[in-house]
């Protein structure tokens, strides 16, 4: 057990197999048999306790299966990083619908992903961190409320999230959805806690060290803010080259387990069940030295958030190249007010990444910074047709019938449909023994 917390002490991520914070009744002896969420939880007991209130629900098709969340806030029209049509869609629906949709859907996939807890309680001033009832979300019913608070072992949980030396829950999210449902690789800059409830899931953990080093996160101001540019499932190592040298741990979660992600590494997740539910918890206010490499995440986000604001979001690259290569004099009017704010802003981005990484490492962080990022994204759009485009011309497909062909309609459908054509035969033909032109012998009625 120590050894376990100082591992997590030292922002590694650890995982608890039979710790029995979600119940235990592996005992033969009634009376040592304590139940909770994982003997309570599955689609069905969930979709009874969840009520008729709405929740949000992501869409994508299922040749696809990743559920890559589009930031609507940042996607406008006619934006630097504007995404056409985003692969995963929004929907409002109840548990139980949910919980249909992922049963008998073929040509989509669907996710589950709702926020528990209302953002504007207080997490603080309690002994405990069981959520209170007055901290969960106006749509969840009393059942559900109880079922946490009681099929949690939050006596056991507050002893592991107090010696992280965190305050509380700020969140906690519960995500659910069924095999093969994929949540590409995205880093988050809290601590969080994964409680497997049912079913079985793959987590890939990578190391903040590979931030800027392989794993080539999107820009802060674009849609996708928060996930890597590499897609695990093809490889464009012409695009990305660096993730070659990027590795990671993987973990498989069974009902029971709990997982804990230090703050800044990046997690890929899959489920591996037909169904699958877990809790995520955000955690509060970590006082523990944070790891360097997440230190990293957190100061290049500050610069390009100062410098989308002075400069635009079009120049964040151009300005970032500048001051890394130290040319300020070079492009910088002294004479004018604006040449003094522009000097201040260097100096500024200078002074964040000295302050937050050690003095004299600005220049080498900007670098690996600025390598594959901070430019458009075009391959998010190429699979996209403007419909009212002029030059959207119809496809025109050769006539290749015979002459038997051309007599005989069937014979053509035949044809079609060999070379995978989805057509039907036509009602009225040669064929049909009413067409006042058939060949085929009237039956007798």
């Amino acid at each position: 057990v120590n050894e376990t917390m100082e591992r997590a002490m030292r922002n590694e991520p650890v995982v608890l197999s039979r710790t029995g914070v979600l119940g235990d009744v592996s005992s033969r002896y009634a009376a040592d048999r304590d139940p909770g969420l994982e003997q309570e939880w599955d689609f069905k007991r969930l979709a009874e306790m969840a009520g008729e209130d709405e929740w949000e629900c992501y869409v994508c098709p299922s040749r696809e299966h990743k559920f890559m969340v589009c930031d609507d806030d940042k996607n406008s029209h006619g934006s630097y990083y504007h995404v056409r049509e985003p692969q995963v869609e929004k929907m409002q629906c109840k548990f139980k619908d949910f919980v249909q949709c992922a049963q008998t859907w073929r040509e989509k996939s669907i996710l589950f992903d709702a926020e528990l807890l209302d953002g504007s309680a207080s997490a603080k001033g309690s002994e405990s961190f069981a959520p209170s009832a007055n901290r969960f979300d106006g749509r969840c019913p009393e059942g559900l409320v109880t079922s946490i608070q009681q099929g949690i072992k939050w006596k056991w949980l507050d002893s592991f999230i107090r010696s992280q030396r965190c305050d509380g829950v700020q969140s906690m999210r519960l995500v659910a959805g069924h095999r093969d449902g994929l949540q590409p690789a995205r880093y988050v800059l809290d601590d969080s806690i994964q409680l497997q409830v049912n079913g079985r899931r793959r987590v890939l953990l990578i190391p903040p060290a590979y931030s800027f080093k392989g794993m080539y996160p999107y820009p802060v101001a674009h849609p996708y803010d928060g996930y890597s540019m590499v897609d695990f499932d093809d490889v464009n190592y012409c695009q990305t080259p660096a993730f070659n040298a990027v590795r990671g741990v993987s973990y498989i979660l069974e009902p029971g387990d709990l997982l804990f992600i230090p703050r800044g590494w990046w997690r890929h997740e899959q489920g591996l069940t037909k169904e699958h539910v877990e809790l995520d918890i955000g955690l509060l206010s970590v006082k523990r030295a944070r790891d360097c490499h997440a230190s990293a995440l957190l100061a290049s986000r500050r610069i390009e958030e100062r410098l989308a604001k002075i400069e635009g979001i079009h120049h964040i690259k151009h300005w970032l190249k500048i001051i890394a290569e130290a040319e300020d004099a070079h492009w910088i009017d002294l004479s004018t007010v604006k040449g003094h704010k522009r000097i201040v802003m260097a100096q500024m981005v200078r002074d964040e990444i000295d302050l937050t990484l050690g003095r004299g490492s600005w220049q080498q962080f900007l670098r690996t910074m600025l390598d594959g990022r901070l430019d458009p994204t075009p391959w998010l759009n190429i699979s996209f047709r403007e419909p009212l485009y002029l030059s959207d011309k119809p496809v025109q497909v050769p006539d290749t019938r015979t002459d038997i062909e051309r007599e005989f309609p069937e014979f053509f459908v035949a044809k079609l449909k060999s070379e995978g054509y989805d057509v039907d035969y036509t009602p009225v033909s040669v064929f049909n023994p009413h067409h006042p032109e058939t060949i085929a012998q009237a039956r007798p009625t």
